[in-house]
C-alpha cells in the first residue's frame, strides 16, 4: 500500500470547495492529506514557522518554501486559488515536470531520517531497578505526492545536527531535538511541526543511571494522528539499561500509543525493525555519580 493510501482522509474534509481555509488548534483538522490544486492555481500552507506554496501548471508542478525563526510558532492554515505570486522568483523553487492530468497533491508528515536527540531541562537520575516515563518532541518532515509519485522531501524546520557518542571516533551523527524531553504530559508542547513520543526508561543495573541526553531512533517508528487535537505521536518505546551492556535494548511497543484512543497511522517507519534493536541510547550508560534528581 502507498503513503497516500495509508492516509486513509477524505478529501470532503479537507477542501471547502477551494475556498480559503484557517485551521486553529480548536478546530481539530490536520495540516495533510490530499488537496486538489486545479490548473492555474497554488496553494499556500503555514505549518508552524514553514510557508509552502505549491503552484499547479500545464505539464509541471512547482514548489517553494521558507522558514521563520519561530521555532515554537503552531500556526496551521492553508488557502486554495488562483496563481498570483511568481513562484520563480523563489531561491527554493522546485520545479517538477509531469506528463500526466493529476491536479491532486498530498502532503504526508514524516519522522526524521536521522536519530534525535534530546535533553531534559536539568539532568536527573535514576536509581537502580527504577524506571521512569519521558515524552520526547521530534522533529517533522513533508512528503509532497502527486499519485504514488514523489515529488519533494524536506524537514518543517530544519534541525540542528549533534553528535553523539561516547568519542569523536565512536558515535554517530543525529538532530538534536528543538524541545526539551518532559516527565509530565501536561508540560508536553505540542505544535504542528513536532510529534511526541512516550519512552519509557527502565535501569536494570545496580548503579543509578544519570540521563542528560537520550538518542531516540525515530527511523524505526510510525507516526500517528490524534483525531481530536490532530496532534501527531509515535508508537511508544521502551529503552532499558541492562548491566555490563553498552548497548541498550529498544522495544518498540506495536501500534498507536497508549494514551490515544483512536489514533490512526498516518506514516509507516522509514526503516523496519525485527524484533529488539541494540542502540547506544544514552551518552554516559554506567554512571558513577552520586545524588540526586
Amino acid at each position: 500500500m502507498g503513503a497516500v493510501a495509508r492516509l486513509a482522509l477524505s478529501l470532503e474534509t479537507l477542501l471547502t470547495d477551494l475556498k480559503p481555509v484557517k485551521e486553529s488548534k480548536e478546530n481539530a483538522a490536520p495540516w495533510w492529506g490530499p488537496v486538489v490544486v486545479p490548473h492555474g492555481h497554488a496553494g499556500r500552507w503555514q505549518i508552524g514557522p514553514l510557508t509552502l506554496w505549491v503552484e499547479r501548471l500545464q505539464g509541471e508542478w512547482r514548489i517553494a518554501r521558507s522558514s521563520s525563526d519561530d521555532a515554537g510558532s503552531a500556526r496551521v492554515e492553508h488557502e486554495i486559488g488562483p496563481a498570483k505570486d511568481d513562484l520563480l522568483s523563489h531561491e527554493s523553487l522546485s520545479r517538477f515536470g509531469l506528463s500526466g492530468q493529476n491536479e491532486s497533491i498530498a502532503l504526508v508528515p514524516a519522522l526524521a531520517d536521522r536519530p534525535v536527540v534530546s535533553t531534559p531541562r536539568r539532568p536527573f537520575y535514576i536509581p537502580a531497578g527504577e524506571e521512569v516515563t519521558i515524552y520526547v518532541g521530534t522533529p517533522l518532515w513533508i512528503r509532497l505526492f502527486v499519485g504514488e509519485t514523489q515529488l519533494d522531501e524536506f524537514a518543517i524546520h530544519q534541525p540542528p545536527d549533534t553528535w553523539f557518542g561516547p568519542s569523536p571516533q565512536m558515535g554517530e551523527v543525529c538532530y538534536a531535538s528543538r524541545s526539551f524531553c518532559r516527565l509530565q504530559l501536561e508540560a508536553v508542547l505540542t505544535t504542528p511541526h513536532r510529534a511526541t513520543t512516550s519512552v519509557l526508561i527502565q535501569n536494570h543495573a545496580s548503579t543509578s543511571l544519570y540521563l542528560d541526553q537520550v538518542k531516540l531512533p525515530v527511523p524505526y517508528l510510525s507516526l500517528y494522528s490524534d483525531p481530536d487535537t490532530a496532534d501527531l505521536w509515535t508508537n511508544d518505546v521502551v529503552l532499558q539499561r541492562v548491566e555490563d551492556q553498552e548497548l541498550a535494548p529498544l522495544q518498540v511497543r506495536d501500534g498507536a500509543p497508549a494514551s490515544l484512543l483512536r489514533a490512526r497511522e498516518v506514516c509507516a517507519p522509514r526503516r523496519q525493525a525485527s524484533g529488539n534493536v541494540m542502540i547506544r541510547a544514552f551518552e554516559t550508560l554506567f554512571s558513577d555519580r552520586l545524588g540526586g534528581a
